[in-house]
């Protein structure tokens, strides 16, 4: 049996060897992954009801920026997933650019996520309290794509040539104390930080999907999310 990319029916194999279209029969989809969750949230967002509530509910300005921030969170999952997909890297041939790209990507997600989840929970999302390893993420993006003028000119920091790899690199962070200089040398683990950015960016997407789905009527989650109803338990 092979299912159709977007998922409005399956195609079965026939007696004769040919096959045919199913229509309306699409198979339970999962929350597998980052961009599973995406999914789920942008179609939960176009139910009918669901839509009509938070186009009247926000203001124009607010409306625009949740569809933007699902933009955002859509298109970053996917140069993160990109990035895993390259062969290794060298630093000494400007493939620095996939660095300050994936660690931009983290950073343009985490507030994408921020900005749906504010919307939705009307409250703060505060990453270092509730999500202290994407804090961690954000606090390394802005040290390495800030260089020159972290902190007001406090801090100096460039990554560490010879250790640059897919995996990982160093970089270094200088300051001046008491009139001497202090260098610290910081390892990011790339590998690591895409493992935890993703389990916790799925957490908040699937705690934004719940607290939607409990304001919508099993009859509405039916016949607008149907092939999301197992998914949808383990929420």
């Amino acid at each position: 049996m092979m299912y159709t990319d977007d998922f409005d029916g399956i195609v079965v194999p026939t007696k004769n060897g040919t096959t045919r279209y199913v229509v309306g029969t699409a198979p339970d989809k999962t929350l597998n992954t980052v961009s599973d969750c995406n999914n789920l949230l942008r179609d939960i967002i176009n139910c009918k009801p669901v839509k009509d509530y938070y186009y009247l509910t926000l203001s124009p300005d607010q409306w625009a920026q949740l569809c933007v921030a699902m933009d955002v969170g859509r298109d970053s999952q996917r140069a993160i997933d990109k990035f895993q997909k390259i062969g290794e890297i060298n630093y000494n041939y400007g493939d620095s650019l996939y660095i300050y790209g994936l660690l931009n990507a983290f950073y343009l997600q985490q507030e994408a996520v921020k900005t749906i989840y504010e919307f939705i929970f009307e409250k703060e999302l505060k990453f270092s309290i509730l999500y202290p390893n994407v804090d961690e993420i954000k606090k390394y993006r802005n040290d390495v794509c800030h260089a020159t003028n972290r902190k007001q000119g406090k801090e100096q920091i460039i990554m560490s040539p010879p250790t640059v790899t897919k995996h990982g690199f160093d970089y270094l962070k200088y300051t001046t104390s008491d009139g001497k200089r202090k260098v610290d040398t910081i390892h990011v683990d790339i590998d690591d930080c895409i493992a935890k950015q993703a389990n916790d960016i799925k957490d908040i997407l699937c705690k934004i999907c719940k607290k939607i789905l409990l304001s919508i009527s099993p009859d509405v989650q039916k016949e607008y999310l149907e092939s999301w109803s197992q998914a949808m338990k383990a929420l």
